[in-house]
């Protein structure tokens, strides 16, 4: 019996088998390079935003004026202006489409 106990005093206890990192364990999910995520584009069909909009283009008039009204007046307006980004290609510029260069010219020199 002291033997058993002296046997195993003397082995040095086994460490638990260390657990693979969290970038280890998802790595194998991730895509490598030059691999698409959706190589086969957008699905068939429309986009939400295309149906609402053909949604609330098809509303009568007084229904129109209703929803608009539920809504915030700024949210009106970027919907009725558009939602502006920063215009990174002209420099803050206006972009005067439509016009011939010379126009441009003489739009620059009352400027």
């Amino acid at each position: 019996m002291k033997e058993n106990i002296i046997a195993k005093e003397k082995t040095p206890e086994k460490e638990p088998p260390k657990q693979p990192s969290q970038a280890d364990r998802i790595k194998k999910f991730q895509w490598k390079k030059g691999e698409s995520g959706n190589p086969a584009g957008r699905p068939p069909g429309k986009s939400l935003k295309t149906f609402a909009r053909e949604y609330l283009e098809a509303l009568p008039p007084d229904r129109k004026v209703e929803y608009l009204e539920s809504l915030p007046e700024e949210i009106v307006w970027k919907m009725a202006e558009g939602n502006p980004q920063n215009d990174i290609t002209s420099g803050g510029e206006k972009i005067l489409q439509g016009l011939s260069v010379e126009e441009k010219k003489k739009l620059d020199a009352i400027a």
